[in-house]
């Protein structure tokens, strides 16, 4: 029998589900999770919505704001705030319209959630492996010995002037193998058996 991958907004919903069945609180839940004011100085209420400042700041991580606005933060303020609020009004009317069930919504749910986790690794892993990486004289000294020799010595800048680009270079190319080495080694660990087969059923 063939089970469909399950998003995993949907375990997160149906988990939420039990949980809240074995407290017994029956539907009187949701709507106390909705109006029950929030920790925090609430900015405003859009319909049973509380936005909280951490929610604004939240939303400001990023923004870039013109020159103007930075002069006058009364006025930027306003302006971020109403489009906040019209956001949160767009995302209620979705809802409304239960568009956040559809499958190709959850699919996209689903590839965002995927793509941030692995963004989450390989910045965590990246910093791990800088951290941990050192250039010695011998890597400098050879790598500035290959540029020689691919190139016309006129060319070529004293190695004390470019030794700190070299040693940018050195540091990058081997977190690079020491990346490719730790995914090697994940691979190798990992119990994977393909279905040849059914991979070949599939139409290109």
């Amino acid at each position: 029998m063939k089970y469909k991958k399950t998003p995993i907004i949907f375990c997160i919903v149906a988990l939420a589900f039990l949980v809240l069945v074995s407290i017994a609180l029956g539907p009187l839940i949701k709507d106390f999770l909705i109006k029950t004011k929030p920790k925090g100085d609430v900015i405003a209420k859009i319909n049973n919505y509380f936005l909280t400042t951490e929610d604004f700041t939240n939303e400001l991580k990023g923004v870039s704001l013109p020159k103007q606005y930075r002069q006058q933060p009364s006025l930027w303020k306003t302006e971020f705030l109403e489009g906040v609020i019209r956001k949160q009004l767009m995302l209620q009317e979705a809802q409304r319209l239960a568009l956040d069930k559809k499958k190709d919504f959850m699919d996209t749910i689903q590839r965002y959630w995927e793509q941030a986790l692995l963004k989450s690794l390989i910045d965590t892993k990246s910093r791990e492996i800088s951290a941990s990486i050192s250039v010695y004289d011998n890597e400098i000294e050879q790598f500035y010995s290959e540029m020689v020799s691919k190139a016309a010595p006129t060319t070529i800048k004293p190695l004390d002037e470019i030794r700190e680009d070299i040693i940018f270079k050195v540091k990058r190319r081997k977190e690079t193998q020491a990346m490719q080495a730790w995914l090697e080694n994940i691979r190798s660990k990992a119990k994977v058996s393909v279905h040849k087969e059914v991979l070949d059923k599939i139409n290109d």
